[in-house]
């Protein structure tokens, strides 16, 4: 049974979400703030976390953030903002999926489940015949299929697991031009909803990991009309 945590000032909201989870199969834990929720995750096994943004104390903002230093669980917003601006944001420091308030306790459920079949799948490939797995170089850039580790050189390169699941299909895949959708189906492994702003905040995340000390892309270029493309010669290391 998987522990997903509940993060809302709003108790009822917090109470109804455990009750759907459960009734789902998923085990629900409780918080009303940041501070809180970073306790609860010392304190239990959590594997995944439906967060508010808006909250006393610690909000979701500086909850995820700080989160993001220890783990790379899946994380959804729930917020009352529904601007694209808020959830470019949302996306962009480092949540997997974003649902606005008010909601269907249904969809969150149905979206919590799909987040954790994606993360299941990932662990099962990477745990399925590890001979075959390589390292696959390009430049400075190194990703290590067995450790499920990505390098720049000596330095760590800190990725989610969607991170790390795009940039492994492009480093496998280099100087192929790829469209937002095959991208999107690629990776999160359903249908395309046709929401542009997903695949840009994650390769925006990308670049800004991987490409930090330079001006301008080496690796990730976009291709203007078309979609994107990983550049470079790779050198695969068994």
């Amino acid at each position: 049974m998987k522990n997903i945590l509940i993060v809302d000032d709003e108790k009822e909201i917090v109470e109804l979400l455990k009750i759907y989870l459960e009734n789902h199969g998923f085990h629900g834990l409780k918080a009303y703030d940041g501070e809180m929720a970073l306790k609860c995750m010392k304190e239990n096994v959590v594997d995944a976390i439906i967060l508010d943004i808006m909250m006393p104390k610690m909000d979701g903002i500086e909850f995820i953030k700080e989160m993001r230093k220890i783990s790379n669980i899946p994380v959804m917003f729930l917020s009352a903002k529904d601007e694209d601006m808020d959830k470019i944001y949302g996306l962009g420091i480092g949540a997997d999926d974003y649902m606005t308030k008010p909601f269907n306790p249904l969809e969150v459920v149905a979206r919590m489940q799909a987040l954790m079949r994606r993360c299941h799948q990932y662990d099962k490939d990477e745990n399925y015949n590890q001979k075959s797995k390589q390292n696959i170089c390009i430049g400075e850039l190194c990703l290590e299929e067995k450790s499920c580790q990505v390098y720049k050189g000596e330095r760590i390169v800190e990725l989610t697991t969607l991170e790390y699941k795009l940039l492994q299909f492009l480093m496998k895949n280099p100087n192929k031009v790829f469209t937002k959708k095959q991208l999107y189906e690629s990776t999160w492994e359903q249908d395309y909803m046709g929401d542009d702003n997903i695949i840009m905040v994650y390769v925006s995340r990308l670049r800004d990991k991987i490409e930090y000390d330079s001006k301008s892309p080496d690796y990730l270029k976009t291709i203007r009309g078309l979609g994107y493309r990983f550049e470079g010669n790779v050198k695969n290391e068994g």
